[in-house]
């Protein structure tokens, strides 16, 4: 059987949602391309530039709560199939509604590539119908310190 990529109906998504998050993935794309282009490491300290490794941290609200548990479990393993993928949390809602998404990336390339590869794959409809498209903010710092195992 020839392969055909999955479509709203097969996800169990309403597709005007679907279509909302596409606009969605899009405008973080562009997002990360801004942030690629201001490069945010010209403000780290010459003496933490040899640490390679970042955070993506995006903050949002949702539309509703209901299954963001279970849509967060399903990006886990999205996430973890991709090069220089460290670890993930999600943490939330904090007093005005927000969470935030945090993950450890071995470099600010892994990061970037991940974050386009995954903006392609429609396995990340169902949680991305769940965020608040104009509550996204996207950011990507490198890590100065932090405890080791």
């Amino acid at each position: 059987e020839r392969f055909r990529a999955p479509d709203a109906d097969d996800l169990g998504c309403d597709p005007i949602r679907l279509l909302k998050a596409r606009v969605w993935v899009s405008e973080v794309l562009a997002k990360i391309g801004q942030v690629r282009r201001t490069d945010v490491d010209d403000d780290v300290p010459d003496r933490h530039r040899h640490e390679t490794e970042v955070m993506s941290l995006t903050g949002f609200r949702v539309v509703s709560d209901a299954g963001l548990v279970a849509a967060s479990d399903a990006m886990d393993a999205l996430y973890a199939r991709e090069p220089g993928f460290e670890s993930r949390a999600l943490v939330g809602p904090d007093a005005d509604g927000r969470y935030l998404e945090i993950i450890r990336w071995r470099s600010r390339h892994d990061c970037y590539e991940a974050m386009a590869a995954l903006a392609r794959d429609l396995g990340t409809a169902p949680y991305l119908n769940m965020i608040e498209g104009e509550s996204i903010d996207v950011r990507v710092v490198p890590v100065v310190t932090r405890s080791r195992e």
